[in-house]
């Protein structure tokens, strides 16, 4: 198995309640991958979810398109995010999945995931936690665009990608580049473009961040945290899940 396939795994193991067995289960419910270019649709608006599926390499947004053409851009996705975790309860999908870089994904039939959930508690609990991740994020989303200004909503979006990026296993660094465009903020954040940039202009002149062709870079993220009041508890802790351990 390809170290881009590892990524679940180092995760899930980091946090402390699944072992070697569960891994293994892990690893052959991945054996199933696609590779993707950047603009490829993962899953489409209002489709029948197929199989729960595994984000591996690259970057993805989740989004809901507008009678108007317009787009909101419900998440961003990163290695070891899930899609469709709980697919097998649902008909269908209301947001789209798409690309914003190249990158792999594992394709999980949600049969073979619900048997896994019937042969494992632990892994259970410990995907289960990924999902709940899910709605941290989502809850830090809806806080930002109903509580924040534009300037502390970029702030505060950039400050949880970066927490998310370290979870995700990308090495620490006085400067993390993130592959997402100010047109992906802005349709992220309930803001123009126009806003986007000039906000992004104002965090750059301030030597917080610094956009580029390939992105946008984080320099200072304890200023841009201080700036937004991002909480460092925001995510949810892995000694959560520790507790939530006694339950298998």
């Amino acid at each position: 198995m390809g170290r881009r396939s590892m990524v679940m795994q180092a995760r899930l193991k980091n946090i402390g309640i699944v072992d070697d067995d569960d891994i293994a289960i892990l690893e052959k419910l991945q054996r199933r991958t696609r590779d993707y270019l950047a603009g490829c649709t993962v899953q489409a608006e209002r489709s029948r979810f197929e199989c729960t599926r595994i984000l591996l390499s690259g970057w993805a947004v989740r989004f809901r398109s507008g009678p108007n053409g317009a787009r909101q851009i419900v998440n961003f996705l990163l290695p070891g995010d899930s899609i469709g975790l709980y697919g097998a309860l649902f008909d269908q999908s209301d947001a789209g999945v798409e690309m914003i870089t190249d990158g792999s994904l594992a394709e999980i039939p949600c049969t073979e995931l619900m048997e896994t959930f019937r042969q494992s508690g632990k892994l259970a609990v410990a995907l289960c936690w990924i999902g709940a991740q899910d709605e941290r994020v989502l809850e830090q989303q809806i806080f930002r665009i109903g509580a924040l200004n534009a300037t502390r909503r970029i702030a505060h979006l950039l400050v949880e990608l970066q927490q998310r990026m370290l979870a995700a296993g990308t090495p620490p660094a006085e400067a993390m580049t993130m592959p997402i465009t100010q047109k992906q903020i802005a349709d992220a954040l309930g803001i123009s473009h126009v806003h986007a940039n000039r906000c992004c202009r104002k965090l750059e002149k301030r030597g917080l961040v610094e956009t580029g062709a390939d992105g946008l870079t984080v320099l200072e993220p304890l200023e841009l945290q201080q700036l937004c009041g991002f909480s460092k508890n925001a995510l949810p802790p892995k000694q959560y899940l520790q507790k939530a351990s006694t339950l298998t």
